[in-house]
């Protein structure tokens, strides 16, 4: 069986989740204890309409001191997932402020998913309170809207709730992009 290799790379702001994330889906447990990344990769096979799709699984570090190392980390991607924490709308706002204008410099066509983390936060007790901070889902819908997101997704990682999913919407986005667009992205 021929097997198509895809790119999916997750970009956002740090502590925003996407270490655990990634880890939570490699090792199909959440991770006990944090360990911060620059770069780490692995690779998966994700079924999309019963056909194997490998795929390329990269966690980038999102720290201001690391943007033009990250540069590097754009080359061959065909999927980028920008993420927030559902408990940060600074993440929200990064996300047009800072993620978009990097990620279409170095990838113009490649397809964008808007992805909330930490979503398990919107079942607590008292969550909300803070209206300072939180994101209204409607909100990340219009986000994804204003960036023309491919999809808007909110999973947790901790309660291992829509990751898989969001890993199939990934793999999907990469398979209904026209294949002109596929190794466009460009490094400076």
């Amino acid at each position: 069986m021929k097997y198509i290799r895809k790119k999916i790379l997750f970009v956002g702001d740090p502590n925003c989740g996407k270490t655990c994330l990634v880890a939570s889906f490699e090792r199909k447990i959440f991770p006990l204890r944090f360990v911060p990344t620059i770069y780490e990769d692995f690779n998966s096979t994700i079924q999309v309409d019963y056909k194997p799709v490998a795929v390329k699984i990269c966690d980038t570090v999102g720290r201001e001191e690391y943007d033009r190392l990250r540069t590097l980390f754009y080359v061959d991607t065909h999927v980028v997932c920008l993420c927030y924490a559902v408990d940060s709308l600074t993440s929200l706002e990064q996300i047009q402020e800072k993620w978009v204008p990097e990620v279409r410099r170095h990838c113009p066509d490649v397809p964008l998913l808007l992805v909330g983390l930490k979503k398990e936060l919107r079942e607590e007790p008292g969550f909300g309170e803070d209206h300072a901070s939180v994101v209204p889902l409607e909100q990340a819908i219009s986000v994804a809207r204003e960036i023309k997101a491919y999809k808007h997704w909110e999973c947790s990682a901790k309660a291992n709730e829509g990751v898989d999913e969001l890993f199939e919407h990934a793999a999907r986005a990469t398979l209904d992009k026209p294949t002109k667009f596929l190794k466009c992205c460009i490094v400076m």
